[in-house]
């Protein structure tokens, strides 16, 4: 079994060093960068980041998606029979806050984060990193590893197409069909996302695992790794051994 791992928003694809080298049940581990891959579509669209990626998987993989990636993941499981299992960390099927579906983002903070990063990418780049590691126990070193990991300012419209996408997508319909195992982890004192989000995320699907990681904010693969990994190890075990 291969493993994909999908990264969010602001941070490239080398978020997942010193994480990836922890999994060990993966034959293959692969993290593309989803600027790279959206530069070379025509609309920048998930959807069309989504297709992209499922070209290039060959063999049965489960798929680890954080924050934004996770939209990319529910997709990917509409459009291939090879994706056995999705692990969502802080990552909900629709990222704004609407009418029965509460405790993620108000759309406005999409905007003004939209605002900032036209007037000044690394200054948006920075806030955001802050929004993740708040919460942490280490937000201090989370922050620092997030900040020297955030992605290169060149994606800068990109990254605003891709806030877009968070905005105005709202994959719920498309999650309550997945049939594939699910796991949900979600960081206790995340100020993006916040845990409570689970109980609406079961009411959609049932058949979803949730796991609340205790102090920590939006990326607990991060803060806390050594619980993510073990997370993970039991619920691929479980699933498939």
């Amino acid at each position: 079994m291969d493993c994909l791992l999908l990264h969010g928003w602001g941070t490239s694809n080398k978020i997942w060093q010193g994480f990836e080298e922890q999994l060990s049940a993966f034959n293959k581990i692969t993290a593309p960068c989803l600027y790279e891959i959206a530069d070379d579509t025509k609309d920048k669209n998930l959807d069309s980041i989504a297709g992209r990626i499922e070209e290039r998987i060959k063999t049965d993989s489960i798929i680890i998606a954080w924050s934004l990636g996770g939209l990319v993941a529910t997709y990917l499981a509409g459009m291939s029979n090879k994706i056995k299992a999705i692990i969502y960390i802080a990552s909900p099927p629709c990222f704004i806050n609407k009418h029965e579906w509460n405790n993620v983002i108000e759309e406005k903070a999409i905007k003004a984060l939209q605002n900032n990063l036209e007037k000044n990418t690394e200054s948006a780049l920075n806030y955001f990193a802050g929004l993740i590691a708040h919460g942490d126990m280490s937000a201090k070193e989370t922050n620092k590893f997030i900040r020297n990991n955030t992605t290169d300012k060149k994606h800068k419209e990109t990254l605003f197409a891709l806030l877009n996408e968070m905005r105005l997508i709202d994959l719920r319909k498309e999650f309550s069909k997945v049939k594939i195992p699910v796991k949900i982890i979600l960081g206790e004192n995340d100020s993006l996302i916040n845990f409570k989000i689970k109980n609406d995320i079961k009411k959609i699907n049932p058949n979803v695992q949730c796991s609340v990681i205790n102090n920590c904010g939006h990326a607990p693969f991060i803060s806390k790794q050594h619980e993510t990994i073990k997370i993970i190890d039991e619920f691929i075990n479980e699933q498939f051994k």
